[in-house]
């Protein structure tokens, strides 16, 4: 199984979930609250400021955070999906020996040679 179009769907999805952090981050300082940028810390005091924006602003924020749970839920999968195709790999299993290469990098490393 080629790994790369699994990669592919789960990169662009971490990239999706910056751009929602970057669009929250965004929305809520117009209204002169300043978030961090770590996803972990940007999540929890957004949901601590919710109170403090309009209606309005308020939804269009829980929209955010909703759609970035799913983003999360998709690259977790994939995630999970890349470590099950490289754990049946045997190239992949081959490089995993390596320090410092597990799954990811793996699959990666394979994705970007091809069939070779």
């Amino acid at each position: 199984m080629s790994s790369f179009p699994v990669r592919w769907t789960g990169w662009s999805a971490c990239r999706e979930e910056k751009r929602i952090y970057n669009r929250l981050r965004g929305s809520i300082s117009e209204f002169g609250i300043v978030l961090p940028q770590k996803a972990a810390c940007l999540r929890r005091e957004s949901g601590a400021h919710l109170e403090d924006l309009p209606g309005y602003a308020n939804q269009c924020v829980g929209d955010l955070l909703a759609h970035a749970d799913r983003i999360d839920l998709l690259v977790a999968e994939y995630n999970r999906d890349i470590a099950q195709a490289a754990r049946e790999d045997a190239r992949s299993k081959r490089l995993m020996q390596l320090p410092g290469i597990g799954p990811t990098t793996a699959s990666a490393l394979l994705a970007s040679l091809g069939k070779r």
